[in-house]
């Protein structure tokens, strides 16, 4: 028939037909065994191949196209049914790619097929079960097929009498950026199945449920000395980051610094777990007056410092604190309005300087060590 082509098994013989016998070869498969058959284009070549290995092949140049009529079991044209296949069809697959030998031993000789893999469009294990007339595509493509001219409270073939010889299992888990299930990682949330041989030699169907969950957001904004976790529905643990990241027992999505120091935030989302950078606060930075009659220059320094006051003061000390409030040095003057701090010895960082005069003074600069 024109525009039709053939592929099969006609008294044993393994064919395609395309208008005329294209493969057509004096082996017979009428044994009453299982055989695997696969035809395989690729371009303009066409191949066969049986139980992995290649069967036939011929030239010849046309395309398949979703909108082709697909039949299995028959010969069918559009309109008229004919040369029904006599015998037992299981474990069909459609591709969009050129299988190659290593390709089909892995998936049809090692095991068969879970319906997930690259290229494949349709897939039917003929496992649907006693009075269905629908052939399931368990792939995510949902080509479904009907089943005709079948009776289907007899003709489906159960090994262990009337009970389906089939057994199914349901998991569900949560997982944190992917979850390993048979060795198998999965990335994104979804639905998935896995088939092995049961004892009864068919299909064990095992589907996951799978929740896959993204960090939490670790980020932390400040505001003076509050520190706000920028996650959303998850748990928090505020740390002491200079005390080995101890935790303060304080579980709030903000946080409020009575003293010195740096913190850190660990957030949770129940599988999720990260910890954020650690924010240096300073107290007395945040309660003091600036007094911009003070001058520090150079500012950013790569060690000197000058720090130029607005008037003559008796006695001036002079402390220099590190961002995390630890002192680095401090020194004292005496009737000057100039002074002079050397931090060469000091590793590059932001300091905190505290300037004081009894209750005339008590001001705080920044300063950039290069």
């Amino acid at each position: 028939t024109a525009n039709v082509i053939l592929f099969g098994i006609n008294g044993g013989e393994v064919f395609i037909f395309d208008n005329e016998y294209k493969v057509r070869e004096p082996d017979t498969y009428n044994d009453d065994k299982w055989h695997n058959v696969t035809y395989v284009k690729s371009g303009t070549s066409n191949k066969i191949y049986i139980d992995g290995s290649i069967y036939g092949s011929y030239t010849a140049d046309y395309t398949f196209s979703t909108s082709d009529r697909w039949s299995i079991g028959q010969e069918f044209d559009g309109t008229t049914v004919s040369n029904q296949y006599t015998g037992a069809i299981d474990e069909v697959s459609i591709w969009n790619i050129a299988l190659n030998e290593t390709q089909l031993a892995a998936f049809f000789l090692n095991g068969g097929l879970t319906g997930e893999e690259t290229g494949l469009i349709a897939y039917y294990d003929f496992n649907d079960g006693e009075k269905s007339t629908v052939l399931t595509d368990l792939t995510s493509n949902a080509n479904h097929g009907t089943l005709v001219d079948m009776a289907p409270a007899t003709a489906w073939t159960l090994p262990n009498g009337d009970e389906d010889p089939r057994t199914f299992a349901d998991f569900t888990a949560q997982a944190c950026m992917s979850y390993t299930w048979n060795n198998v990682e999965y990335t994104a949330s979804g639905r998935y199945t896995q088939r092995i041989s049961n004892a009864a030699g068919c299909d064990s169907v095992m589907t996951l449920n799978l929740t896959i969950d993204a960090m939490p957001d670790k980020s932390v904004a400040v505001a003076g000395n509050v520190l706000t976790s920028n996650a959303n529905r998850t748990s928090y643990s505020w740390l002491d980051c200079n005390n080995d990241n101890a935790e303060l027992g304080e579980t709030n999505a903000s946080y409020t610094a009575s003293v010195n120091g740096s913190y850190a935030v660990e957030v949770s989302n129940g599988t999720c777990v990260d910890t954020s950078d650690c924010e240096t606060i300073l107290i007395t930075a945040v309660n003091a007056v600036n007094d911009y009659s003070i001058a520090a220059f150079p500012n950013p320094t790569q060690d000197k410092v000058t720090i130029q006051l607005p008037s003559v003061y008796s006695t001036v000390a002079v402390k220099v604190l590190s961002m995390t409030g630890a002192p680095v040095l401090t020194q004292y003057y005496a009737n000057t309005t100039s002074i002079e701090i050397d931090l060469g010895a000091q590793a590059a960082g932001i300091y905190l300087i505290e300037i004081i005069s009894g209750s005339d003074l008590n001001e705080y600069l920044k300063i950039t060590k290069e």
